[in-house]
């Protein structure tokens, strides 16, 4: 029942589908379309692993954790997935949302492309129409026969594009995502290039490029017109910006908001919320790297889950409104809204905020136990996240390293936090044995309720007297 209510919603939002004409619904574990296998009509599928070896004559439409298409579709294919491959044909658009989806040379495509992913690689595959792409990364090393719209960190076209290229673009001088390239090639099999916009060599696009960063791009390629570089100005540059003073008072004000905002959200919470606050710091001083991988991993994954509640909520609404029950569709609009907005609130309230709460507050803690030589509690709590926030807020505000700083904090704190949830769970669910008594303790018999005759001395006892009371 659930996965077929993840089908209707996904036919409900991704298009205006005829009920009537589902041909085929395919779920559990693996859904595979064998070679040798012809589906007439419309395909939808909930599943962990998807396989198209065969033909689908129709449209695709599905959400699972990976998939392959290496057969044929014969219209547009609506997936939600971690990661795609597709090396077969699509007869019409490829909708896609999830991690990674890697169009391989073999593929035939004969529409758009239009993803909302981390990566999204279109390998020496020709386009038709035009790409459409908002994630980390989009790299471009076929031909496009539109044009292409980007909006993320980084996009590398190696090909020829027959329209427009209108993209937002990151810094390519950051060294963020490069330290953590090698980190999403183990966890993700996902390579990252480094930020900013690259046309190389063999690339051309004959319609006008217009692209908006904080440094201008690298553009080696062929330009039919002019590009249009939109300069981003960022709050701070000291190599840039030529009034050193003024980029001194920006500096000062963010440590200043920073500063602020975190001391006030960490003194109230050591106030309320003493041990929520301090419990984590354990984690963070026995298991600080598995805390870091747990906060990034889970970070990264909640955008995904977020997406993917949304499209399942959205989907229901839709779905109650289409079976004439207009009540129950506002009602379950209101609810789920208010829910997933509560809930999504609170979880990157604290991801965001908290996180680097406990991390100033571990910080400040061991500079303080260092430099006075002592474990302190109480009062001196606030002294050490004091310390910590500024620590943070002169880093985090620094050109370049303080992103990455401030990243490493996030994932740092909320992987502890995750952690600490983790163990309270498990010592819910298998709670510890109560200790034994031990042999040496003394045992008082139990009562004698028989009535025995009367031991020597025991005949002149008061009426009622009972020994072992």
């Amino acid at each position: 029942m659930r996965r077929l209510i993840i089908v209707v919603a996904l036919m409900v939002l991704f298009g205006q589908v005829n009920l009537a004409s589902a041909r085929e619904i395919l779920q559990g574990d693996t859904c595979t379309v064998a070679a040798d296998t012809t589906i007439t009509g419309d395909v939808f599928v909930a599943c962990q692993q998807l396989i198209v070896e065969g033909t689908i004559t129709g449209s695709l439409f599905g959400a699972a954790l990976s998939g392959s298409i290496s057969g044929t579709v014969g219209n547009s294919a609506y997936l939600l997935m971690w990661q795609l491959e597709v090396s077969g044909t699509i007869d019409g658009d490829l909708h896609f949302g999830g991690g990674s989806v890697h169009v391989k040379p073999t593929a035939t495509l004969t529409g758009d492309v239009i993803s909302a992913s981390l990566s999204t690689r279109l390998e020496d595959v020709a386009v038709p129409g035009s790409i459409t792409s908002i994630g980390y990364q989009l790299l471009e090393d076929g031909s496009v026969g539109g044009a292409i719209s980007f909006w993320g960190t980084a996009l590398a076209i190696d090909g020829q594009i027959g329209g427009d290229v209108n993209a937002s673009v990151g810094d390519r001088n950051s060294i963020g995502a490069s330290n953590l390239s090698t980190l999403f090639n183990v966890l993700f099999r996902i390579d990252l290039i480094t930020p900013g916009l690259r046309v190389t060599e063999d690339a051309r696009i004959d319609g006008v490029l217009n692209y908006s960063s904080v440094s201008e791009g690298e553009i080696a390629g062929q330009l039919t017109n002019p590009p249009v570089f939109d300069p981003v100005i960022v709050a701070l540059d000291l190599d840039n910006q030529t009034d050193l003073n003024q980029s001194v008072n920006v500096y000062i004000n963010r440590v200043l908001r920073e500063f602020i905002g975190l001391i006030l959200i960490g003194a109230v919470g050591l106030f309320f919320f003493p041990a929520q606050i301090q419990d984590p710091l354990y984690s963070i001083r026995t298991r600080p790297l598995p805390s870091l991988g747990v906060g990034l991993i889970t970070f990264i994954l909640s955008f995904a889950i977020l997406f993917v509640v949304v499209v399942l909520l959205v989907g229901i609404v839709l779905l109650f409104a289409a079976v004439n029950l207009p009540d129950i569709a506002i009602a379950t609009g209101l609810f789920s809204g208010v829910i997933t907005l509560g809930g999504a609130g609170a979880y990157f309230f604290v991801a965001i905020y908290i996180s680097r709460v406990i991390v100033c507050l571990a910080m400040g803690r061991l500079i303080l136990r260092v430099v006075l030589g002592e474990r302190l509690e109480g009062r001196w709590n606030y002294v050490a996240l004091a310390l910590g926030v500024l620590i943070l807020a002169v880093i985090s505000s620094l050109p370049m390293i303080g992103d990455v700083f401030n990243a490493l904090a996030l994932f740092l704190g909320l992987g502890a936090i995750l952690t600490l949830v983790q163990r309270e769970l498990d010592h819910a669910r298998h709670p510890t044995p109560t200790r034994a008594r031990s042999a040496g303790t003394l045992q008082i018999p139990p009562p004698i309720l028989e009535d025995l005759p009367s031991g020597p001395g025991m005949d002149n006892l008061p009426d009622g007297f009972k020994w072992w009371d």
